[in-house]
Protein backbone atom coordinates (compact mmCIF):
# COMPACT_ATOMS: atom_id res chain seq x y z
CA UNK A 1 0.00 0.00 0.00
CA UNK A 2 1.79 3.46 -1.30
CA UNK A 3 1.13 6.71 0.61
CA UNK A 4 -0.56 9.49 -0.63
CA UNK A 5 1.89 11.99 -2.42
CA UNK A 6 2.66 14.96 -0.78
CA UNK A 7 0.04 17.42 -1.42
CA UNK A 8 1.36 20.41 -0.06
CA UNK A 9 3.36 21.54 3.31
CA UNK A 10 1.60 24.35 4.45
CA UNK A 11 -1.05 23.95 8.00
CA UNK A 12 -4.31 25.66 8.31
CA UNK A 13 -4.68 27.29 10.82
CA UNK A 14 -6.86 25.30 13.10
CA UNK A 15 -4.42 22.38 12.73
CA UNK A 16 -1.86 24.85 13.93
CA UNK A 17 -3.73 25.61 16.70
CA UNK A 18 -4.34 21.86 17.52
CA UNK A 19 -0.23 21.30 17.74
CA UNK A 20 -0.19 23.99 19.82
CA UNK A 21 -2.88 22.48 22.18
CA UNK A 22 -1.19 19.21 22.06
CA UNK A 23 2.33 20.89 22.66
CA UNK A 24 1.12 22.48 25.57
CA UNK A 25 -0.32 19.71 27.10
CA UNK A 26 2.88 17.00 25.86
CA UNK A 27 4.84 19.41 27.91
CA UNK A 28 3.30 19.11 31.11
CA UNK A 29 2.92 15.26 30.46
CA UNK A 30 6.49 14.87 29.80
CA UNK A 31 7.60 17.12 33.28
CA UNK A 32 4.61 14.75 35.33
CA UNK A 33 6.31 11.98 33.98
CA UNK A 34 9.12 12.29 35.88
CA UNK A 35 7.79 14.19 38.39
CA UNK A 36 4.72 12.47 39.48
CA UNK A 37 6.99 9.16 40.02
CA UNK A 38 9.67 11.31 41.73
CA UNK A 39 7.19 12.87 44.20
CA UNK A 40 5.24 9.75 45.02
CA UNK A 41 8.91 7.89 45.72
CA UNK A 42 9.96 10.86 48.23
CA UNK A 43 6.62 10.57 50.03
CA UNK A 44 7.56 6.91 50.79
CA UNK A 45 4.33 5.48 49.19
CA UNK A 46 4.24 1.93 48.64
CA UNK A 47 5.09 0.03 45.97
CA UNK A 48 1.27 -0.99 45.79
CA UNK A 49 0.11 2.47 46.16
CA UNK A 50 2.04 3.76 43.40
CA UNK A 51 0.35 0.51 40.93
CA UNK A 52 -3.05 1.76 42.19
CA UNK A 53 -2.12 5.45 41.15
CA UNK A 54 -0.82 4.26 37.69
CA UNK A 55 -3.38 1.34 36.83
CA UNK A 56 -6.12 4.60 37.52
CA UNK A 57 -4.30 6.56 35.42
CA UNK A 58 -4.27 3.65 32.35
CA UNK A 59 -7.74 2.73 33.47
CA UNK A 60 -8.67 6.71 33.32
CA UNK A 61 -7.37 6.61 29.84
CA UNK A 62 -9.47 3.80 28.45
CA UNK A 63 -12.59 4.59 30.29
CA UNK A 64 -12.94 8.18 28.88
CA UNK A 65 -11.26 7.09 25.37
CA UNK A 66 -14.27 4.53 25.05
CA UNK A 67 -16.94 7.25 26.12
CA UNK A 68 -15.84 9.49 23.59
CA UNK A 69 -15.87 6.88 20.77
CA UNK A 70 -19.89 6.60 22.12
CA UNK A 71 -20.77 9.76 23.17
CA UNK A 72 -18.67 12.12 21.34
CA UNK A 73 -19.99 12.76 17.61
CA UNK A 74 -23.48 13.65 19.62
CA UNK A 75 -22.05 15.79 21.93
CA UNK A 76 -19.07 17.56 19.82
CA UNK A 77 -15.31 16.97 19.45
CA UNK A 78 -14.60 20.73 19.92
CA UNK A 79 -17.19 20.64 22.94
CA UNK A 80 -15.75 17.77 24.40
CA UNK A 81 -11.93 18.90 23.91
CA UNK A 82 -13.02 21.81 26.00
CA UNK A 83 -13.98 19.75 28.66
CA UNK A 84 -11.11 17.26 28.78
CA UNK A 85 -8.88 20.25 28.71
CA UNK A 86 -10.80 21.71 31.88
CA UNK A 87 -10.79 18.55 33.36
CA UNK A 88 -6.92 18.12 33.10
CA UNK A 89 -6.04 21.05 35.03
CA UNK A 90 -7.81 19.94 37.97
CA UNK A 91 -6.42 16.85 38.11
CA UNK A 92 -3.15 18.25 37.71
CA UNK A 93 -4.21 20.20 40.88
CA UNK A 94 -5.22 17.68 42.55
CA UNK A 95 -1.12 15.77 42.16
CA UNK A 96 0.25 19.30 42.65
CA UNK A 97 -1.62 19.68 46.12
CA UNK A 98 -1.99 16.56 47.81
CA UNK A 99 -0.47 13.16 48.05
CA UNK A 100 -3.43 11.89 49.59
CA UNK A 101 -3.91 8.24 47.07
CA UNK A 102 -7.93 8.46 47.36
CA UNK A 103 -7.34 11.78 45.67
CA UNK A 104 -4.78 10.35 43.33
CA UNK A 105 -6.46 7.61 41.82
CA UNK A 106 -9.94 9.50 41.76
CA UNK A 107 -7.92 12.40 39.41
CA UNK A 108 -6.48 9.77 37.40
CA UNK A 109 -9.51 8.31 36.47
CA UNK A 110 -10.38 11.16 34.47
CA UNK A 111 -8.02 9.91 31.80
CA UNK A 112 -6.86 13.32 31.28
CA UNK A 113 -3.07 13.30 33.36
CA UNK A 114 -0.59 10.75 31.25
CA UNK A 115 2.05 8.23 32.25
CA UNK A 116 4.30 8.91 28.83
CA UNK A 117 4.58 11.74 26.76
CA UNK A 118 2.62 10.87 24.03
CA UNK A 119 -0.45 9.46 25.06
CA UNK A 120 -3.02 7.50 23.38
CA UNK A 121 -6.37 8.40 25.06
CA UNK A 122 -9.08 10.89 25.17
CA UNK A 123 -6.96 13.56 23.58
CA UNK A 124 -5.30 11.81 21.08
CA UNK A 125 -8.76 10.41 20.06
CA UNK A 126 -10.25 13.70 19.70
CA UNK A 127 -7.67 15.58 17.92
CA UNK A 128 -6.80 12.29 14.88
CA UNK A 129 -10.95 12.49 14.75
CA UNK A 130 -10.39 16.97 14.38
CA UNK A 131 -7.06 17.17 12.79
CA UNK A 132 -8.51 15.52 8.55
CA UNK A 133 -10.91 18.22 9.47
CA UNK A 134 -8.08 20.78 9.24
CA UNK A 135 -5.53 18.92 7.62
CA UNK A 136 -5.84 22.20 4.58
CA UNK A 137 -3.45 21.21 1.84
CA UNK A 138 -0.86 18.47 3.68
CA UNK A 139 -0.30 15.36 3.21
CA UNK A 140 -2.21 13.03 5.93
CA UNK A 141 1.06 11.14 6.31
CA UNK A 142 3.06 14.08 6.81
CA UNK A 143 0.33 15.58 8.95
CA UNK A 144 0.60 12.73 11.50
CA UNK A 145 3.87 12.59 11.68
CA UNK A 146 4.27 16.58 12.53
CA UNK A 147 1.45 15.65 15.14
CA UNK A 148 3.55 13.13 16.47
CA UNK A 149 6.90 14.72 16.18
CA UNK A 150 5.35 17.91 17.75
CA UNK A 151 4.13 16.05 20.99
CA UNK A 152 7.22 14.04 21.11
CA UNK A 153 9.70 17.50 21.38
CA UNK A 154 7.62 19.18 23.75
CA UNK A 155 7.22 16.59 26.12
CA UNK A 156 11.26 15.94 25.66
CA UNK A 157 11.37 19.13 26.90
CA UNK A 158 8.82 18.81 29.56
CA UNK A 159 11.22 16.01 31.01
CA UNK A 160 14.35 17.95 30.78
CA UNK A 161 12.43 20.60 32.86
CA UNK A 162 11.44 18.49 35.56
CA UNK A 163 14.84 18.99 36.30
CA UNK A 164 14.24 22.63 37.58
CA UNK A 165 12.98 21.81 41.22
CA UNK A 166 16.46 20.14 42.40
CA UNK A 167 18.57 22.92 40.46
CA UNK A 168 16.37 25.41 42.17
CA UNK A 169 16.33 23.91 45.99
CA UNK A 170 12.11 24.19 45.65
CA UNK A 171 9.73 21.49 46.18
CA UNK A 172 8.71 19.18 42.83
CA UNK A 173 5.46 18.88 43.69
CA UNK A 174 3.96 22.05 43.11
CA UNK A 175 5.86 22.14 39.69
CA UNK A 176 3.33 20.32 38.86
CA UNK A 177 0.65 23.25 38.94
CA UNK A 178 2.51 23.63 35.54
CA UNK A 179 -0.62 21.13 34.85
CA UNK A 180 -3.31 24.11 34.95
CA UNK A 181 -1.40 26.96 33.96
CA UNK A 182 -0.96 24.90 30.19
CA UNK A 183 -4.30 23.88 30.19
CA UNK A 184 -5.53 27.37 30.71
CA UNK A 185 -3.04 28.28 27.97
CA UNK A 186 -4.47 25.21 25.77
CA UNK A 187 -8.43 26.03 26.41
CA UNK A 188 -7.40 29.97 25.47
CA UNK A 189 -6.44 28.00 21.76
CA UNK A 190 -8.98 25.38 22.19
CA UNK A 191 -11.42 28.58 21.95
CA UNK A 192 -10.58 29.58 18.90
CA UNK A 193 -11.06 26.60 16.49
CA UNK A 194 -13.42 26.92 13.85
CA UNK A 195 -16.75 25.28 14.15
CA UNK A 196 -16.08 23.45 11.41
CA UNK A 197 -13.20 20.97 12.98
CA UNK A 198 -15.70 19.74 15.59
CA UNK A 199 -17.99 18.55 13.46
CA UNK A 200 -18.58 15.10 12.34
CA UNK A 201 -19.43 15.26 8.88
CA UNK A 202 -18.18 12.12 7.72
CA UNK A 203 -21.07 10.74 9.81
CA UNK A 204 -24.09 12.78 7.90
CA UNK A 205 -26.56 10.79 6.85
CA UNK A 206 -27.38 7.13 7.38
CA UNK A 207 -24.24 5.86 9.17
CA UNK A 208 -25.00 2.14 7.72
CA UNK A 209 -23.99 -1.03 10.27
CA UNK A 210 -21.84 -0.83 12.64
CA UNK A 211 -17.98 -1.59 10.91
CA UNK A 212 -19.91 -3.09 8.15
CA UNK A 213 -16.65 -3.79 5.90
CA UNK A 214 -14.06 -2.07 7.90
CA UNK A 215 -14.78 -4.70 10.53
CA UNK A 216 -12.01 -7.64 9.70
CA UNK A 217 -9.22 -3.97 9.74
CA UNK A 218 -10.73 -2.34 12.35
CA UNK A 219 -10.43 -5.76 14.48
CA UNK A 220 -6.93 -6.70 12.94
CA UNK A 221 -5.42 -2.96 13.69
CA UNK A 222 -6.91 -3.09 17.52
CA UNK A 223 -5.43 -6.15 17.73
CA UNK A 224 -1.87 -5.05 16.96
CA UNK A 225 -1.91 -1.51 19.00
CA UNK A 226 -3.42 -3.94 21.84
CA UNK A 227 0.19 -5.63 21.68
CA UNK A 228 1.93 -2.94 21.13
CA UNK A 229 0.21 -1.05 24.60
CA UNK A 230 0.55 -4.34 26.06
CA UNK A 231 4.03 -4.36 26.00
CA UNK A 232 4.32 -0.98 26.63
CA UNK A 233 2.36 -1.28 29.76
CA UNK A 234 5.82 -3.03 31.53
CA UNK A 235 7.64 0.19 31.09
CA UNK A 236 5.65 3.01 32.21
CA UNK A 237 7.64 6.56 31.72
CA UNK A 238 6.15 7.11 35.16
CA UNK A 239 7.28 3.97 37.08
CA UNK A 240 10.59 4.00 35.59
CA UNK A 241 11.04 7.40 37.29
CA UNK A 242 9.60 6.40 40.71
CA UNK A 243 11.92 3.05 40.34
CA UNK A 244 15.05 4.65 39.57
CA UNK A 245 14.58 7.15 42.41
CA UNK A 246 13.35 4.73 44.93
CA UNK A 247 16.47 1.90 43.89
CA UNK A 248 19.03 4.12 42.63
CA UNK A 249 18.18 7.51 44.37
CA UNK A 250 18.45 8.89 40.58
CA UNK A 251 17.37 12.50 40.88
CA UNK A 252 14.68 14.25 38.94
CA UNK A 253 17.88 16.32 36.23
CA UNK A 254 19.15 13.10 35.25
CA UNK A 255 15.58 11.09 35.04
CA UNK A 256 15.01 14.77 32.81
CA UNK A 257 18.28 14.31 30.79
CA UNK A 258 17.62 11.23 29.78
CA UNK A 259 13.89 10.84 29.07
CA UNK A 260 14.42 14.13 27.03
CA UNK A 261 17.32 11.94 25.25
CA UNK A 262 15.06 9.36 24.59
CA UNK A 263 12.25 11.62 23.13
CA UNK A 264 14.85 13.53 20.42
CA UNK A 265 15.59 9.92 19.25
CA UNK A 266 12.08 9.45 19.11
CA UNK A 267 11.23 12.98 17.22
CA UNK A 268 13.97 11.84 14.51
CA UNK A 269 12.09 7.86 14.22
CA UNK A 270 9.19 10.04 13.04
CA UNK A 271 9.85 11.69 10.94
CA UNK A 272 12.26 8.81 9.43
CA UNK A 273 8.95 6.78 9.28
CA UNK A 274 6.87 9.78 7.39
CA UNK A 275 10.15 9.56 4.21
CA UNK A 276 9.74 5.66 4.80
CA UNK A 277 6.27 5.73 4.18
CA UNK A 278 6.47 8.34 1.27
CA UNK A 279 8.85 5.55 -0.24
CA UNK A 280 8.15 2.52 0.11
CA UNK A 281 4.74 2.53 1.42
CA UNK A 282 2.32 2.79 5.22
CA UNK A 283 2.16 -1.03 5.07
Amino acid sequence: MQARGRRGSSLSTDARRILTVQALRAFVYGLGSVLIGVVLERRGASGVEVGLVLAALLAGSALVSVLIARFGDRLGRRRIYLVLLATMGAAGTVFALTDFVPALVLAALTGTVSTDVVESGPFTSLEQAMLPHAAGNRDPTSLFGAYNTVATLAGSLGALAAGGPTLLDTGSQRWLLAYPIAAAAALAVALSLSPEVGESRELDGDPGPPLHRSRGIVLRLSGLFALDSFGGGFVVQTFIAFWFARTFGTSPETLGLLFFTIGILQAISFQAAVRLAGRIGLL
